[in-house]
């Protein structure tokens, strides 16, 4: 039996294979057949987890999105002062 966990991971393998290959390749020069050999995962599971390269594109630019906030706001709490959490941001 596949365990959530192992269903994330998976996805994510797929994730980091595909921005791999967007950033060195750009997107439209990177097909699936590509990313899945690269993540080293079935065609199955690709779909089974983005029914299209344009699903996966969107969870890519997703997953980038929520990354750069993430470090954002771990930058800011790491400041007390104001002008030291704009120095932050910038």
């Amino acid at each position: 039996m596949v365990t959530p966990r192992q269903t994330n991971e998976v996805r994510d393998g797929i994730l980091d294979a595909a921005e791999l290959l967007f950033i060195m390749q750009g997107y439209r020069a990177t097909g699936v057949n590509q990313i899945i050999r690269e993540a080293g995962v079935a065609k199955a599971s690709f779909y089974h987890h983005f029914p299209s390269k344009t699903a996966l594109a969107e969870a890519f630019v997703q997953r980038r999105h929520k990354r750069w906030f993430q470090s954002v706001e771990q930058r800011l709490a790491a400041e007390d002062d104001p002008r030291d959490k704009l120095r932050a941001l910038i």
